[in-house]
């Protein structure tokens, strides 16, 4: 039996599932609410966050200020060190601020005609598609986490994976088969309601045309257009999905005999993984965590990453290694595991 096949049935499955019936009414419910929560908001806040953020602008007094305060930091940063460690990230946020000030008073730019990455307030069709984005995202890695525990662990529980398995497949095609059929739901559900988001942001909110800084690592600054913003969050909610299916993959293989486990397990790394690695970042293991990682975005903005010396390119490439590695060894548990009934 060819993969086509092979994934055709598992996408055949979640078809005809009741799980996909359940992530569509709750997305078209939350989207509903969403749209309705950011519409009135819109209507009594838009205007009084609009003038906020038009009215800031950028002095030499702002730039002298925090050039001091980066000198006082500075002189005090081993003593702090040594108390801290490294969640102290009070001197990348300065920095990156410091640079970003610096390039809107040289260029004179102020917040009435540009936007930061990660710090806009203007309520408009950009916000309202980021805002929508992040909240389907989050519903979707759920269903998609769930979804793969039940196709991979589930299925070998109740015996439905060893009469698979007697037809002429290979183990770790069906893995993989399972794993893309998820992804390909996923990604269509995330792909719709993002379009979605964009056809009622344009019709009901104001567009935001105004470019957008991006503060690379505290140290570049990057001109995007607003197109440019959304399609760097929608690169990264689409990463984080990738990454918690393999994550499910990974423990559909490691948990042997308890579904609720599994399903349990990857609801704490979704909802509160980044706390909980915080605390481990005490204990001098936090640069390689997995959820710390995934937040690559934070490399783009002035609050920075979770802690001190992270930077884009080593986020980038420990969660790449994080998704390959479970990657590879979910396909080798899966193979070598003797499927009972």
């Amino acid at each position: 039996m060819g993969f086509s096949n092979i994934l055709k049935a598992e996408l055949y499955k979640l078809a005809k599932g009741k799980s996909l019936i359940k992530i569509l009414i709750a997305v078209a419910i939350v989207f509903t609410i969403s749209s309705i929560v950011f519409a009135l908001l819109y209507n009594v806040l838009g205007d009084a966050l609009n003038m906020v953020s038009s009215s800031e602008s950028v002095t030499q007094e702002d730039i002298d200020a925090l050039e001091a305060q980066i000198a006082q930091y500075e002189q005090v940063q081993d003593e702090m060190k040594a108390n801290i460690r490294f969640h102290d990230t009070t001197l990348y946020e300065l920095k990156a601020t410091l640079v970003l000030y610096k390039y809107m008073l040289n260029n004179n730019l102020s917040f009435s005609n540009i936007n930061v990455f990660g710090q806009s307030f203007a309520l408009s069709t950009n916000s309202y598609m980021s805002f929508m984005m992040q909240i389907m995202s989050l519903m979707i890695i759920v269903y998609a986490s769930i979804s793969m525990i039940k196709s991979a662990l589930g299925e070998k529980i109740n015996g439905t994976l060893k009469m698979q398995l007697l037809r002429p497949i290979q183990k770790e095609q069906m893995i993989i088969a399972k794993a893309l059929a998820v992804c390909i739901v996923s990604f269509g559900i995330f792909i719709f309601t993002t379009v979605l988001s964009g056809i009622v942001g344009i019709a009901a909110f104001k567009v935001d045309a105004r470019d957008v800084l991006v503060v690379l690592n505290s140290t570049y600054i990057g001109v995007i257009s607003p197109m440019g913003d959304l399609l760097i969050k929608f690169i990264y909610y689409t990463g984080r999905l990738i990454a918690y299916i393999v994550f499910s993959m990974f423990l559909s293989t490691m948990v042997k005999k308890s579904e609720g486990l599994a399903i349990a397990i990857s609801m704490i790394m979704i909802f509160i993984g980044n706390t909980i690695e915080d605390i481990f970042g005490y204990l001098f293991v936090g640069y390689v965590g997995f959820n710390i990682n995934l937040n690559w975005t934070s490399a783009l903005t002035t609050s920075g990453p979770s802690l001190s010396n992270m930077n884009l390119y080593t986020m980038l490439a420990i969660s790449f290694v994080w998704v390959c590695g479970m990657f590879v060894s979910s396909i080798f548990a899966f193979k070598h595991q003797e499927v009972h009934n």
